[in-house]
């Protein structure tokens, strides 16, 4: 996957700014993290990010801002995080997976040409998730599984 572009604080479903940051911080000190001038940092990073970013990126973008971030401080805020629901992985069918904010119901679709990264509404989901479950009686899961395929620029 090419590098994500940081796309803003307001571009992840979950909203973003300053209330995201501070979300994220309380829900590290919550899990027994200390919020310390590193951590902090890495979240910042990861809300700029838009929520959308491999640990590689995070380390990368976090360690430039503060040289005494070391890549196991990412990795445990990541985790940290994750344990207190605020942060899952998303598997893009290649490589690492991206870490991603949790907020409203959503789904994600990587183009195996470009490597874009597409948000994909619950709505065109959903449709497909009934069929499967009124046809099959399988529960369609794709939390932390990006849906592949082209996207219109390399179809």
């Amino acid at each position: 996957m090419s590098d994500v572009v940081p796309s803003g604080l307001d571009a992840h479903p979950a909203g973003g700014g300053r209330g995201v940051t501070a979300r994220l911080l309380a829900a590290a000190r919550d899990v027994g993290g200390r919020v310390t001038a590193q951590r902090s940092v890495v979240i910042e990073e990861l809300v700029r990010f838009g929520g959308h970013c491999s640990a590689e990126q995070l380390v990368k973008a976090s360690s430039a801002r503060l040289a005494s971030i070391e890549p196991s401080t990412v990795y445990r805020t990541l985790e940290a995080l994750a344990s207190a629901g605020e942060l899952y992985q998303v598997q893009l069918g290649h490589g690492a997976g991206v870490w991603h904010l949790a907020g409203p119901i959503h789904h994600h679709a990587v183009c195996n040409g470009c490597g874009a990264l597409l948000d994909v509404g619950e709505d065109l989901v959903a449709p497909l998730r009934r069929q499967l479950d009124a046809e099959l009686g399988f529960t369609l899961d794709v939390t932390h599984h990006a849906l592949v395929g082209r996207c219109r620029a390399c179809s």
